[in-house]
C-alpha cells in the first residue's frame, strides 16, 4: 500500500501571487492541457519518490503526491485547479500505482481514496482567507489543524477498506494508518508551497534579502540543524528522533515561515525514511504497524510546534510593520501640519503688523482732533483686534516650532524675580482695564539656569490667563517656594474655576473649559505652549483648581547655586536644541 495523505491549511487563491507563464494569447483549450501536464508531472515525480522510498513489500515511508497535488491546487487555482488540472492528477496517481504492477481494480481504488482527502481539503481549505492560508493570521494554526484532520479524515474512510481488501488488515487499522500517515505528509508539505516566495519582487527586495545573508545569527539554526542530525548516528533510540526539534524552533524565531516549513521538511523526510530503514535507530527498522503509527503521529506533532511558532511570529512581524508604517504616516501628517502652520503664520504675521502699525497712527492722529472721537474709538478697536490676531498667530508659530522640533533653546543664568517682574510689565495693561491687581510675593528670588525669552513666554501666557479670568478688583497672586534644588512658581486667580471633569484636557491645544458663553477670547493655545515649554526645561506645569473659587497654575524650574546673573551662560551651560 502507498500511504498518500490528504492536506493541512490552505485558503483561497484569492491574496496569492499566481503569476502564470503561460501566454496570455494562448487558446483556452491548450492552457487548460498544458496546466494539466503541470499536476501530472508534479503529482507523479512526488508519487514515485514515495514508491522508491518504501521499503520492500511495507507501506511507503513518507508519500509527498496527496499534498503537492492539493498545494498546487491551493495556491495556483487559478491556472490549475480546473478539469485539466485533475485529470493530470488522476492521471498521475494511475501511471504511479501502474508502474507498480497494481491491477487496475486496485489502482482505481487507491486513487479513489487519494482524491477523497485532495478534494475534500481543497472544498474545506478554498474558505479561508489569503492571511489564513499564507500562515499570518492568529487563527491560523486552528484552521489548518481542523480542517487536516477533516481531509485525513475523509481519506481515511475511503482508504480504511484497502486494508481487508489489498493488506490482510482490519478496516480500523487501515483507517487509522491512512490518516495518520497522511497527517505528516501534509503538515511537512503544505506550508511550503503556501508561503513559498514568488520572484516577481523588485531589486530593493533582493538586495535586502542579500545583505541578510551577511549575518552571522541567519546561520546559527542551519548549524544547530545539522549537528543534530549528525548526533543521531552517535545516540541512536527514540530520543534521538526529537534532537533537532529545538533547532527547529529557533528556525521559526529566526526564519520566516517558509524557510522554518522547509527545514521540517528535511526533518520529517529525514526521520521518517531513516526511521524505515534503520538509519536511525540501527538495528530496530520501524516497520510494524504499531511502530509506524506511534512513530508518524510523534513527528507531525513535532512537526507542529515549528510551523505554529513561524506563523505567530509572520503575524507578529506584519503587525509592528503595519504600526511602524502608521507612526510613519502620523509623523509625517504632523509635519505636514507643523509646516502649514509656521508657514500660514508666518504669512499672517507680517499684514497684522501693517494693521496695528497704522491702527495706531490713527489713534495718534485723530487724539489730536476732538471732534474725531468715534474715529479714536474705531481705530482703537482695530488696534486691539490685530494686536490679538497677532498673539493668536504667534502662539501657532510657536506651537508649530516646538512640536516640529525645530525649537531652540539658551540657558542662561538669570534671576527669577526679575523674569516675573518683567513679564507683569508687559501685561499690566490688560490688568489695568479688567480693573485687576497683580501681587508678587516677597523674598528671596533664586538665580535660576532657563531661557529668559521661554519663560516669560510662559508667564506671560499665565498671567494674560488669570487677568481675563478675574473679576474685578480681585488681586492675581504670583508665589514662589524652592524645594530640592527646584524654583516652583505659582499663578494663582480668583475666577469662576474649572470643572474637576475638564481639568485632564488643559493643556491640549485649542482646548478651553467652560461653556461657549462664560468662554472669554482666547485659542486654547497658550497653556499647551507653555507646558511644552516648562517640560523642554525638564520641569513640569500643572493645574489645580475649584468651580467657583479660582485656579492655581504651578511649574518648576532648575535653580542654579551661581550667586547673581551674568546674562550669560556659565562655561557648562551649552545651548539646547530641542
Amino acid at each position: 500500500m502507498d500511504n498518500r495523505a490528504p492536506i493541512a491549511d490552505a485558503a483561497p487563491d484569492d491574496g496569492l501571487v499566481c503569476h502564470s507563464a503561460l501566454p496570455g494569447a494562448a487558446p483556452l483549450l491548450k492552457r487548460r492541457l498544458i496546466g494539466g501536464l503541470i499536476v501530472f508531472a508534479a503529482v507523479l515525480a512526488a508519487a514515485l519518490f514515495g514508491i522508491e522510498t518504501r521499503p520492500a513489500g511495507f507501506f511507503a515511508s513518507f508519500w509527498p503526491a496527496n499534498a503537492v497535488a492539493l498545494g498546487l491546487m491551493l495556491r495556483y487555482r487559478r491556472i490549475l485547479a480546473h478539469w485539466g488540472g485533475w485529470v493530470g492528477m488522476i492521471a498521475a496517481f494511475f501511471a504511479a500505482d501502474l508502474l507498480t504492477g497494481s491491477t487496475l481494480f486496485k489502482t482505481a481504488y487507491l486513487t479513489m481514496a487519494n482524491l477523497a482527502g485532495i478534494v475534500a481539503g481543497f472544498l474545506l481549505f478554498s474558505r479561508l482567507d489569503a492571511a489564513r492560508l499564507n500562515f499570518r493570521h492568529s487563527a491560523t494554526m486552528i484552521w489548518f489543524s481542523v480542517y487536516l484532520f477533516a481531509a485525513c479524515a475523509a481519506a481515511g474512510s475511503v482508504g480504511m477498506f484497502a486494508g481487508p481488501l489489498f493488506f490482510g488488515r482490519e478496516a480500523l487499522d487501515g483507517f487509522v494508518m491512512w490518516s495518520v500517515s497522511e497527517l505528516v505528509n501534509y503538515v511537512a508539505i503544505l506550508p511550503i508551497l503556501l508561503t513559498m516566495p514568488t520572484f516577481n519582487v523588485s531589486r530593493d527586495v533582493w538586495r535586502r534579502r542579500a545583505a541578510l545573508l551577511r549575518d552571522p545569527v541567519l546561520y546559527l539554526p542551519v548549524i544547530l540543524f545539522s549537528a543534530s542530525i549528525l548526533l543521531q548516528f552517535e545516540l541512536g533510540g527514540p530520543i534521538a528522533a526529537a534532537l533537532p526539534v529545538p533547532a527547529l524552533l529557533l528556525a521559526a524565531l529566526v526564519y520566516d515561515v517558509f524557510l522554518t516549513a522547509v527545514m521540517v521538511l528535511v526533518f520529517t523526510m529525514w526521520t521518517m525514511i531513516g526511521a524505515s530503514f534503520g538509519v536511525i535507530f540501527p538495528g530496530m527498522p520501524i516497520t510494524s504497524y504499531s511502530d509506524m503509527v506511534a512513530l508518524r503521529m510523534g513527528v507531525m506533532l513535532l512537526s507542529l510546534a515549528p510551523i505554529t511558532v513561524a506563523s505567530v511570529m509572520a503575524m507578529r512581524t506584519d503587525l509592528l510593520l503595519a504600526k511602524t508604517k502608521a507612526q510613519r504616516a502620523v509623523e509625517s501628517a504632523m509635519e505636514s501640519r507643523s509646516l502649514m502652520l509656521a508657514t500660514m503664520a508666518h504669512e499672517l504675521r507680517t499684514p497684522l503688523n501693517s494693521i496695528i502699525g497704522f491702527s495706531d497712527l490713527m489713534v495718534t492722529k485723530a487724539a489730536e482732533n476732538p471732534a474725531a472721537k468715534t474715529n479714536i474709538e474705531h481705530a482703537a478697536i482695530i488696534r486691539d483686534s490685530g494686536r490679538y490676531l497677532l498673539d493668536l498667530v504667534n502662539d501657532l508659530l510657536d506651537t508649530a516650532r516646538v512640536e516640529a522640533g525645530a525649537t531652540t533653546l539658551e540657558p542662561t543664568v538669570v534671576a527669577s524675580e526679575d523674569l516675573v517682574q518683567q513679564s507683569i510689565r508687559l501685561v499690566r495693561g490688560m490688568a489695568h482695564d479688567r480693573n485687576v491687581r497683580i501681587a508678587v510675593d516677597k523674598g528671596d528670588w533664586p538665580f535660576v539656569q532657563a531661557d529668559p525669552r521661554a519663560i516669560k513666554q510662559v508667564l506671560i501666557n499665565l498671567l494674560s490667563n488669570a487677568v481675563k479670568f478675574s473679576p474685578p478688583e480681585s488681586t492675581v497672586g504670583v508665589g514662589f517656594s524652592v524645594r530640592n534644588g527646584r524654583l516652583s512658581v505659582s499663578v494663582q486667580d480668583y475666577g469662576p474655576g474649572i470643572a474637576p471633569e475638564n481639568l485632564k484636557f488643559l493643556g491640549q491645544p485649542y482646548f478651553q473649559a467652560g461653556s461657549t458663553d462664560d468662554r472669554l477670547q482666547g485659542s486654547g493655545l497658550g497653556l499647551a505652549l507653555s507646558r511644552k515649554l516648562i517640560e523642554l526645561h525638564g520641569g513640569t506645569l500643572r493645574v489645580e483648581s475649584t468651580l467657583g473659587e479660582g485656579t492655581t497654575v504651578f511649574f518648576d524650574l532648575p535653580v542654579t547655586t551661581i550667586g547673581r546673573a551674568t546674562g550669560q551662560a556659565p562655561d557648562n551651560v551649552r545651548p539646547t536644541t530641542v
